[in-house]
């Protein structure tokens, strides 16, 4: 058995190096879990010119493409993957599910990385312009729909998917299955700061909370004596900078990914203010790891991660009520410790690595 996986862009430019990303580091451990099950991988992505290579027992095919989107790269990469999978053998994964095109007589999987398309807007300032958003989001939601259908099962990393999914689909077409993302464990975690730190570590985008961190934290800033870490990079860093200069312990980094739980160890307040366009996400689970006492939205995933005043603080996505959670979080220690406590054995039971690759061999056993 071959598992052919589909994804536009998982190798750089060099066909030596993974790109950066949330679905390529997915992609890196599932192939990990292929080769546990002692099963070969090949692997089909966008290139400015078509190549096969072996990289790292992997045969990687690039696929020449120009400015297709979404389905017409799936559908170039499956007309090429066509050309070495077995039907009756093989099985075909796509690693998003906006990739999925129908694949008569394959075996299919797609990984489903949570609603994307609940993003807020700003104020329309007309009821038309209101109604034409509400009919693109309608027709997001539809095109998801038809696309979950032409493969025959559909991984999940959250329940959020899954409960919208039932809500509008009078008799579900695919199997739907639900494996939370993970994250890695410490084997020790040791709180050593004398001082208050909170820490924000997202890409820096409006719909990742931005301006909902800065406007908030301004304010905290104005009343308590703590320190602050942002961590990242991403378009909204001009914002963030203006909004928090003139306060020196705020503090400014970049990290790799492998680093995070490293950076989040040192911090006791992480904050993950998404507004819209989230699975289980990777940011709120190794803070957990990291024993912080998180401070989450009622956004997507999140809400199968925490449970309010147990293992986080979960709150409506508003600056105001970031305020008042992280105010609660430093006047409270005792508190604070027993939520990160409770947040560091939840990442360790529900969330860790090798229950993520058992999940996935359960499914994996189906089609061997």
């Amino acid at each position: 058995m071959i598992a052919h996986i589909i994804y536009s862009k998982y190798l750089d430019e060099s066909k030596t190096r993974v790109t950066i990303g949330g679905v390529q580091t997915y992609i890196t451990n599932l192939i990990s879990v292929f080769r546990e099950l002692g099963v070969n991988v090949s692997l089909y992505q966008c290139a400015e010119e078509n190549y096969s290579i072996n990289w790292n027992d992997i045969k990687v095919y690039g696929v020449n493409y120009q400015s297709d989107k979404g389905p017409k790269i799936g559908e170039k990469l499956f007309k090429c993957c066509k050309q070495y999978a077995d039907p009756q053998n093989d099985l075909i994964v796509f690693a998003t599910d906006t990739l999925n095109v129908k694949c008569d007589g394959y075996k299919t999987i797609a990984i489903q990385h949570g609603i994307f398309w609940d993003i807020p807007k700003r104020e329309y300032s007309s009821k038309v312009k209101y109604f034409l958003e509400y009919v693109n989001k309608a027709r997001q939601a539809w095109n998801t729909i038809s696309r979950c259908s032409k493969v025959d099962s559909l991984v999940c990393v959250d329940y959020n998917f899954i409960n919208w999914y039932r809500a509008l689909v009078p008799f579900p077409k695919v199997n739907l299955y639900a494996i939370p993302n993970f994250t890695a464990i410490p084997q020790k975690v040791d709180k050593t700061s004398e001082k208050t730190t909170v820490i924000f570590a997202r890409r820096f985008f409006e719909y990742r909370g931005t301006r909902v961190f800065a406007d908030a934290m301004a304010e905290i800033l104005k009343h308590f004596n703590i320190n602050v870490i942002v961590a990242g990079e991403g378009p909204d860093e001009p914002y963030l900078r203006e909004k928090l200069s003139g306060y020196p312990q705020v503090k400014f980094i970049r990290y790799n990914s492998d680093e995070s739980l490293m950076i989040h160890e040192k911090c006791d307040i992480a904050v993950v203010p998404t507004i819209g366009s989230e699975g289980t996400s990777l940011s709120l689970l190794e803070a957990m790891a990291s024993k912080c006492a998180v401070v989450c939205t009622n956004v997507g995933g999140m809400t199968n991660i925490v449970l309010d005043h147990y293992n986080g603080l979960i709150i409506p996505p508003s600056s105001s009520h970031l305020y008042d959670a992280i105010k609660e979080l430093i006047e409270n220690i005792e508190s604070r410790e027993q939520i990160a406590g409770h947040a560091l054995e939840t990442a360790k039971t529900s969330f860790n690595l090798e229950k993520w690759k058992k999940d996935w061999m359960k499914i994996l056993e189906v089609y061997m």
